[in-house]
């Protein structure tokens, strides 16, 4: 796994073959870890971020998901893709609400207003706002989890 799997570590180009071809950089961090690790952390980290707004926040999952797997496979990964699924799930869940508090512990650590706007490239409000729909839509993806878990057994 990359394990810092974001936008700004994530470079998109156009091959010679008119494809879209991404490249990561910055593997400082890269190490073993469960499947859907990577999607999951880009996904909250995208919305945490504001890089997308929260009503794109499902289609944002879909398209991570058939990406990463799509990749996976290209790899020549032939694992079961609801368990990639399950993992994405996981992974987001955790990732999402892990982003939320440490964002907002730093917010309310006493960071001055202009230095939040600044780093988010928003207002407070809609940064705290944002958060909001983050962790309520962290807590959707562990119960998604859950059910998905349950299924299985």
């Amino acid at each position: 796994c990359h394990k810092d799997a974001m936008r700004r570590n994530l470079l998109a180009r156009r091959a010679p073959d008119g494809t879209w071809q991404t490249t990561a950089i910055d593997w400082a961090m890269a190490g073993v870890d469960a499947v859907g690790e990577d999607p999951g952390e880009l996904l909250m980290i995208s919305l945490a971020h504001l890089e997308a707004p929260m009503a794109q926040a499902e289609t944002l999952y879909a398209q991570i998901f058939a990406g990463y797997l799509a990749g996976l496979e290209e790899a020549g990964w032939r694992g079961d893709p609801e368990q990639a699924r399950l993992g994405y799930t996981i992974a987001a869940a955790l990732a999402g609400m892990r982003q939320c508090g440490r964002d907002l512990f730093g917010i309310n650590a006493g960071m001055p207003r202009e230095g939040v706007e600044k780093l988010f490239g928003h207002k407070l409000e809609t940064v705290l706002d944002q958060h909001a729909g983050v962790f309520h839509f962290a807590a959707e993806l562990g119960h998604h989890a859950l059910a998905m878990v349950g299924a299985r057994n």
